[in-house]
């Protein structure tokens, strides 16, 4: 019976991590599934990994837990007979209560992982699990996440702990290295394509260290310059060295030979380049690496990243409606390359919503590259109703011709800098935000 806690759902306590006098537990977790051998599994695994768990095999059973007991993260099944997992989200929800909620399933599709995610769970894991280390690096930042909420911090860490969204056996990959490299003092090499997410990857190694020190980032050109004073900022935390590849040979070995010497921050250096990581990795006697997979090579994750970023802009852009990306927009997302990875698909998001002022964003919303169009050049651009220049006043005509001009100008310049609205703002010497303006225009002119 819900509101309740019945004898059935009980706090698990003959397992590891229980036993008076004990550490604190990583996290309290309330496991829900109809099945009770996988609560049996799930419950000697967490455990075993530290958590306190606590189990229902109802979703009414879980209602009732709650209902007496603080927990940090829900994790729950998604196909449950009478309730399922998503509408458990959306009770919880409804309740106000403050756990966190991961829901897992053995559907891992486009239409089940965004149901999921746009009703505010905190992740969703396929079944059977990629690996155990996966499983827990989701409960640890939902349990993170939790305790940010708490703190009324959300607003500006959010972006940094949320990014690490992936279900791929790739994104799984790069969690488990994450949890290996993090606790760990000597430099470490992340190396990736440009827009793969390598400073969110940094943030989260340095957050998962539990350094007391600040994150510092700095480009490798300026940092070899002011290394020792932008290593002392860092002091008992973390010195994340960018664009190294874009660094003369000069204040590259610079570089090297300061963070050889280096004892007051950890240092992590972000490389693009496979050689020239292996080339500063070879540089340290106890070096870690870590690579990023591009989003091609991600199954699945660039639909589940753009229903990250649909919530995530649409809360900036103060949409007032949840938005809902249509079936034709997420086939287009599947089928894209992404070139320019995960900043091309946020920037593409991010403008597909400013073009969209309903509550769907549909695939004429996309760029035409991504819905597999080809960009027209600017001589061929068609004037309203098709009429030549020179069938316009000179004013008229000007306009047309500018607007059309930049159009293919900002277009053609973002697909250069593959979707990386930063860089192709400082190629074209404008503030990022004003590009931005440039972008909204040239998509509702075109």
């Amino acid at each position: 019976m819900e509101g309740a806690a019945p004898s059935s759902a009980r706090k698990i306590s003959d397992g590891a991590g229980s036993d008076e006098g004990s550490s604190a537990p990583r996290a309290r977790v309330l496991v829900v599934d109809d099945e009770a051998a996988v609560l049996r599994a799930l419950r000697r695994s967490l455990e075993g990994q530290g958590f306190e768990v606590l189990a229902a095999q109802s979703a009414g059973e879980a209602l009732g837990v709650l209902a007496s007991a603080a927990v940090d993260v829900v994790l729950s099944d998604a196909c449950m007979p009478a309730m399922t997992g998503t509408e458990l989200l959306e009770r919880i929800r409804q309740a106000g209560l403050s756990c966190e909620v991961v829901i897992m399933s053995a559907y891992t599709d486009a239409a089940s992982t965004l149901e999921a995610l746009r009703g505010g769970a905190a992740g969703f894991i396929g079944k059977p699990f990629p690996s155990l280390e996966h499983l827990v690096f989701e409960l640890e930042r939902a349990a993170e996440l939790k305790r940010l909420r708490h703190a009324t911090r959300v607003a500006e860490t959010r972006d940094a702990t949320d990014e690490l969204v992936g279900t791929s056996s790739r994104a799984a990959e790069v969690f488990r290295r994450i949890g290996d490299v993090a606790l760990l003092p000597s430099p470490l090499v992340v190396q990736g394509e440009r827009g793969t997410g390598r400073r969110v990857i940094a943030s989260s190694v340095h957050r998962r260290s539990r350094r007391k020190g600040e994150l510092v980032v700095a480009e490798a050109r300026g940092a070899s310059t002011s290394f020792a004073r932008l290593a002392a900022q860092a002091a008992g935390g973390t010195l994340c060295v960018t664009r190294f590849d874009e660094a003369d040979e000069v204040s590259r070995r610079r570089l090297i030979d300061q963070i050889k010497d280096e004892l007051r921050a950890r240092v992590i250096v972000l490389v693009e380049d496979a050689k020239v990581a292996s080339d500063v990795a070879a540089s340290f006697p106890r070096a870690s690496t870590l690579n990023v997979p591009p989003l091609r090579e991600r199954e699945r994750d660039a639909v589940l990243l753009a229903g990250y970023f649909v919530g995530r802009h649409a809360r900036r852009a103060g949409k007032a409606t949840e938005l809902t990306l249509e079936p034709a927009a997420l086939e287009a997302i599947a089928r894209y390359a992404w070139p320019g990875n995960v900043a091309e698909l946020e920037a593409a998001i991010e403008e597909a919503i400013a073009l969209s002022p309903g509550a769907r964003i549909d695939v004429g919303a996309l760029p035409p590259a991504v819905r597999g169009e080809a960009a027209e050049p600017v001589h061929d651009a068609p004037l309203p109703g098709g009429e030549p220049f020179t069938a316009l006043p000179y004013a008229e005509a000007k306009q047309q011709a500018v607007a059309a001009f930049t159009r293919t100008y900002v277009l053609g310049l973002l697909a250069a800098c593959d979707g990386d609205v930063p860089r192709a703002a400082a190629a074209a010497r404008l503030e990022p935000s004003s590009l931005r303006r440039l972008l909204r225009r040239a998509r509702l002119d075109g």
